[in-house]
């Protein structure tokens, strides 16, 4: 699992070949890794009671849409 590339990182031993950002490696003139964020690809599940209302139960679901994007 990995994610967006973060930055650039001096090299450790035991880092893979695959990570070596040669560009950053070359202006600092040491060995640079990229560093990524991590990401997990777990599914969200949204719960939420809805009235019987129609109007009133649309409302109620864009609300709980709007604070599951906010986190």
């Amino acid at each position: 699992m990995s994610g967006d590339l973060r930055g650039v990182r001096p090299y450790q031993h035991g880092d893979g070949r695959r990570r070596v950002h040669w560009h950053a490696s070359a202006h600092t003139g040491d060995l640079m890794v990229r560093e990524s964020e991590i990401r997990t690809d777990d599914p969200v599940r949204i719960v939420a009671a809805l009235a019987s209302d129609h109007d009133k139960a649309d409302r109620l679901a864009e609300e709980a849409m709007a604070r599951s994007s906010r986190k």
